[in-house]
């Protein structure tokens, strides 16, 4: 079995950022971990301890990560499934999943990673999963510390973790 993590909105609190990733893995392996923007900063911070650990690291820049060199959408594979990762800001995800969705479709992906709207979100449409996990800059005030996308055998299972 493989584990992704997706994160997104630390917007410059790392604290929740640090306390989402300790629960992640103290909860078992991860596999990938997901920044979908907005904090890349912090994330960066932590990547090369999450790396030393063998996990690897994707990152989307956000509306607010001015002069990072980062791309602001990615598509990866995990055991053959297609994740595709955007901060969500172009396709305007406050609005509707509409725009994302045909984004998703265009690079045959079967997960959509998003952020921007600090709102947790599952959804399975069209066959594409939905998923945003929420902000972890204020974790107090959200429901979700993150998401996490088990795939095994070809299944993909999906789950928005609670803060402990």
């Amino acid at each position: 079995m493989k584990r992704v993590i997706a994160l997104a909105d630390s917007h410059g609190l790392s604290s929740g950022l640090q306390q989402a990733v300790d629960l992640a893995l103290k909860r078992g392996k991860v596999d990938v971990v997901a920044f979908l923007g907005d904090g890349l900063r912090d994330f960066q911070a932590l990547e090369p301890a999450l790396t030393r650990r063998g996990i690897q690291c994707m990152t989307v820049r956000g509306n607010n990560d001015f002069s990072f060199h980062v791309p602001s959408e990615l598509v990866f594979r995990v055991d053959g499934v297609v994740f595709y990762a955007c901060h969500g800001h172009q396709w305007q995800v406050k609005y509707g999943l509409e725009r994302l969705m045909y984004a998703a479709r265009e690079r045959e992906a079967q997960v959509a990673l998003f952020g921007h709207t600090h709102q947790s979100a599952l959804e399975a449409e069209y066959g594409i999963y939905f998923i945003n996990p929420g902000a972890v800059s204020l974790p107090r005030l959200s429901r979700y510390a993150y998401a996490e996308i088990c795939i095994q055998d070809g299944h993909i299972r999906p789950a928005l973790v609670p803060w402990d």
